[in-house]
């Protein structure tokens, strides 16, 4: 009896063994994607593995902190860093020009200093916040690299009034603000800011929304932020505007030209609260079941025919691995873990790191991608990266 319950043993381990190997060559065959074929819920369905590969590239010193936001089609890149003595500077940065403080290279006004960089429009506009340096105020900046002047926004009392937190600036120039403020009714406290909206042909919108602050501005003077609300303005501030709130969404961070908006819902389970991928213009559109969240959006695309063929692509961050996402409509969604090539120093800390935070994707270019831009955060600091898109080989 002994004997056969031996055999029967190796038969089962054989039989185990067998199936993982098996598994394990199918897992390689799809490698670069997780979730599901129709790119929805997450299961089902194989999508074809993606024809780049993503080149990356850190920057920033290993004794500072380097923190991304924004870049343009150029490759100009937006953050702000903070050096070992704690001061903090916004700060541009391009291939082979690198790091560059960008109070080094505008006209800023005297007693401030531009401390974080936000935005940057196709035309090198930036939009950020600037502090005062004897009374801390934050105000948001424009600056405008064809003039070499960084313009501080409007302010309306002692406050801080801090640029829109991920893209604050749209293509004509516009740049959103916001400031706090918090009432009380009965046992609840209500968050609430004023948007501001000053736009480059010299309107200044002022509108009281729901919300703690405001994140991004598209070309249609969309405004998004947490909240969660959808500002859409008029063309003068005497028009009538329209608020939308989604009290079922997590932060909305950014919006496309059409609309679209990247954010998280939630469900409980077993006591947790899991967190799925969404893409919103009319109705939720789940990219991506009970692991991620969705940070920023592109521009939606066309085929020669006029066909939509993409909402937008969406990136966002994993929930359970603390990575980021890609979703693209023609592919579903992949872990950015899967893509990336690079120098082996710059992968190990890739994959080394606490916590990846991508943050914008640019527009499709001819590989049919978009470069990926943001920070990693590891135990040595914060160090910006830019993903490009390169033809696999």
């Amino acid at each position: 009896m002994k004997t056969n319950r031996f055999r029967l043993f190796t038969i089962v381990c054989t039989a185990v063994l067998l199936f993982a190997l098996s598994t394990n060559a199918l897992f390689a065959q799809g490698k670069g994607k997780k979730g599901g074929g129709d790119g929805g819920d997450g299961g089902g369905g194989d999508p074809p593995s993606a024809p780049v590969e993503y080149q990356l590239t850190l920057f920033g010193a290993a004794d500072q902190t380097t923190v991304v936001f924004n870049m343009n089609g150029s490759g100009t890149v937006v953050g702000y860093t903070v050096d070992t003595n704690n001061v903090q500077n916004a700060m541009v940065w391009q291939a082979g020009s690198g790091v560059v403080n960008l109070n080094h290279v505008a006209n800023v006004p005297e007693g401030w200093v531009l401390t974080s960089a936000r935005g940057i429009n196709e035309s090198g506009q930036i939009a950020g916040t600037a502090q005062n340096l004897s009374t801390s105020q934050l105000v948001a900046f424009r600056y405008d690299p064809t003039l070499g002047d960084a313009e501080l926004m409007q302010t309306f009392n002692d406050d801080d009034h801090p640029a829109a937190w991920n893209d604050p600036i749209n293509e004509a120039g516009d740049v959103v603000y916001y400031q706090n403020s918090t009432s009380v009714s009965g046992p609840d406290v209500i968050y609430q800011c004023r948007v501001f909206v000053d736009t480059a042909d010299g309107q200044l919108f002022d509108v009281l929304v729901d919300g703690s602050w405001a994140t991004a501005i598209n070309d249609r003077r969309q405004v998004v932020g947490t909240g969660a609300f959808r500002l859409s303005l008029g063309a003068t501030p005497e028009n009538t505007y329209e608020v939308e709130y989604f009290d079922d969404l997590g932060e909305i961070q950014n919006i496309n030209n059409s609309g679209y908006f990247p954010s998280s819902t939630q469900r409980k389970k077993r006591g947790s609260y899991l967190l799925s991928a969404i893409r919103y213009s009319t109705s939720v559109e789940v990219l991506q079941q009970d692991d991620s969240v969705g940070v920023a959006i592109n521009s939606v695309t066309h085929n020669s025919n006029g066909e939509l063929t993409s909402k937008g692509d969406v990136i966002g961050s994993i929930s359970s691995s603390n990575g980021a996402f890609l979703h693209m409509d023609e592919y579903g969604y992949f872990d950015l873990d899967d893509l990336i090539t690079g120098l082996p120093a710059d992968l190990d800390q890739w994959l080394l790191s606490d916590y990846v935070f991508a943050k914008h994707i640019t527009d499709r270019d001819a590989t049919g991608f978009g470069t990926i831009c943001g920070w990693i955060s590891t135990a040595d600091g914060e160090r910006g990266f830019v993903l490009s898109p390169v033809p696999s080989p």
